[in-house]
């Protein structure tokens, strides 16, 4: 597995301008695996834009219970709806793998949407891209099976982690706890388990001392997204 992944980036275009546009404030900054971006209820003072790695989103809901919201890849902004709307963070941030990451300063980051159109018009369109993956996301929910999401999700962290592998045999650690990966996918850790089962009994994942290994990742479901 690489330390630094390079994988998924929604709108190429897109990326490479927002990045030139921010390397020229002020370089990308590598972040350790688990290290807390920032919190839920925080004062939103600050907008991430990931440039290499995996992030995952969660928030403490009622009696303390901690609940995984999403991921996000390579190409996301973290934390720029809040900016906009001043409101405090939504969720906590914490990168699951070393990342390399633009941190932005809110004031310079309003005042970039205020002055530079191009700038304004490449969020816009990274924006509404969030928008359509959260729709696709609930209709997964409703309409795939288990273990069609569960391959969804595996293609989506393979894609993220090893963007050149895909056409081999792939051996990764899945980098979230079991009970997350039920929540992403909205099925019980039960039934979790039985899906791994099944999918092992297939051939299509084997599991080995806390290693997920794929032997032909193009046979997991994916869905193909427009770019």
């Amino acid at each position: 597995m690489k330390d630094h992944p390079d994988g998924i980036r929604p709108a190429r275009y897109d990326f490479d301008r927002i990045d030139r546009l921010f390397n020229s404030i002020a370089p990308p900054q590598l972040y350790s695996a688990n290290t807390a971006l920032f919190e839920q209820g925080s004062a939103a003072v600050e907008v991430y834009f990931i440039k290499t790695g995996l992030i995952k989103l969660h928030r403490i809901v009622r009696e303390g219970k901690e609940f995984i919201v999403d991921l996000r890849f390579p190409g996301a902004l973290l934390g720029a709806s809040s900016v906009i709307a001043q409101r405090p963070y939504q969720f906590t941030a914490i990168t699951l793998v070393r990342s390399r990451l633009y941190r932005i300063p809110a004031a310079v980051f309003l005042e970039l949407l205020r002055t530079d159109n191009n700038f304004s018009w490449a969020i816009q369109r990274m924006q509404s891209n969030e928008i359509c993956d959260q729709s696709e996301r609930i209709v997964q929910l409703a309409c795939l099976s288990a273990q069609q999401r569960v391959e969804e999700l595996l293609w989506q962290l393979i894609s993220a982690l090893e963007p050149e592998g895909l056409q081999k045999e792939i051996r990764f650690q899945l980098l979230l706890k079991h009970w997350e990966v039920s929540q992403l996918i909205a099925i019980t850790p039960q039934h979790l388990s039985r899906v791994f089962k099944d999918m092992q009994q297939k051939g299509i994942i084997r599991q080995e001392k806390g290693w997920t290994i794929v032997p032909n990742p193009i046979r997991l479901f994916h869905q193909v997204k427009a770019s």
